[in-house]
């Protein structure tokens, strides 16, 4: 019988050094997030000089806080393939949970043998992710994140096996996803929103009209949106209630879909001021940064809720917000 390779596949996380003294955290179905520096000591990138240049197998040997799966492969197939997927889904999780630019599409693959690590593909030079500019001073990683995504991976690994029966919510990641990946800021508003349409409209009932109804009696009118984003490095992020710009994040997604002009006094910057930008936001900003923390509120209360059946199809989603259960 030909003997199983026994491989490994490393994915890096961002702003994760304060997990140091707490690793490594077992994830559970082989996955853990560890410090891989002593693994990379005595790493060998040199076969690789053709295809990677200098700085990028420097910023490879750098890597530290990891996302880790050890598996077994007869060769390159199913497997390989499988983990590959199922760490893009578990990365996509995790920026549900806390916003970081961890990309499952930046990772090493290698061999693990007596003498250390053989690598096998290296990927490193990948797109920028985008966070907001309320993301960019929360994005660190805590041990509370990985003990959420920790309660998260059976749906995850479940979610990846039957996609097709949840389709509705993988639709949804697939375009919060998207987002990340997007530069600009008007379409990942768009896309963003689609993202939460894709959750709890139909073919009938869509856009504010579906928004309008199911997000308040899911998250609650009075939800202060930025509540997620307010810490110690920003304490004084204002409330952004999400009843009072439910309506004109779905209007600005319409204006920007449509190629319609956005009005001036949304263009006006008269709104808080910002980390990332240095001067104050204009309203459709603010919308923008409204529609990102309601996509990952509205994730959040539906797997830790429990409700991924009901938003399995739309029938059950509005079963369930025609129900008691969604009243409350």
């Amino acid at each position: 019988m030909r003997q199983r390779a026994e491989r490994i596949i490393i994915t890096p996380l961002d702003w994760a050094s304060n997990l140091r003294s707490l690793l490594p955290f077992y994830l559970g179905f082989g996955f853990e997030v560890r410090d891989v520096s002593p693994d990379f000591a005595n790493l060998n990138l040199e076969v690789w000089r053709r295809f990677v240049s200098d700085e990028e197998r420097g910023r490879v040997k750098g890597w530290s806080i990891c996302l880790v799966n050890n598996y077994l492969e007869f060769f390159r197939g199913d497997k390989e393939k499988l983990v590959e997927s199922l760490m893009h889904y578990i990365v996509a999780h995790l920026r549900l949970i806390v916003p970081n630019r961890a990309n499952a599409d930046r990772f090493l693959r290698a061999d693990i043998t007596t003498k250390g690590l053989e690598p096998l593909t290296i990927t490193s030079h990948t797109e920028s992710l985008y966070l907001e500019d309320c993301e960019q001073l929360c994005a660190e990683l805590r041990i509370e994140h990985l003990q959420k995504l920790k309660s998260w991976m059976p749906w995850i690994v479940g979610f990846k096996r039957r996609w097709k029966a949840f389709y509705p919510l993988y639709l949804s990641l697939y375009f919060a996803e998207m987002a990340r990946r997007e530069d600009e800021a008007r379409v990942r508003h768009v896309l963003r929103v689609m993202a939460l349409e894709a959750l709890v409209s139909t073919d009938k009932t869509y856009g504010f009209n579906a928004l309008g109804q199911k997000l308040p009696k899911l998250l609650g009118p009075q939800t202060d949106i930025y509540a997620q984003y307010r810490n110690s490095d920003q304490p004084s992020l204002p409330p952004l209630i999400l009843q009072s710009v439910l309506r004109d994040v779905c209007n600005l997604r319409n204006k920007v879909a449509h190629g319609d002009v956005i009005p001036d006094l949304w263009l006006t910057r008269n709104c808080r001021h910002t980390f990332a930008l240095g001067q104050q936001l204009n309203y459709s900003e603010e919308l923008l940064e409204a529609a990102t923390g309601m996509l990952s509120l509205t994730w959040r209360a539906v797997i830790d809720g429990r409700l991924q059946a009901h938003f399995g199809t739309k029938d059950k989603m509005e079963a369930y917000f025609n129900s008691t259960r969604a009243q409350t």
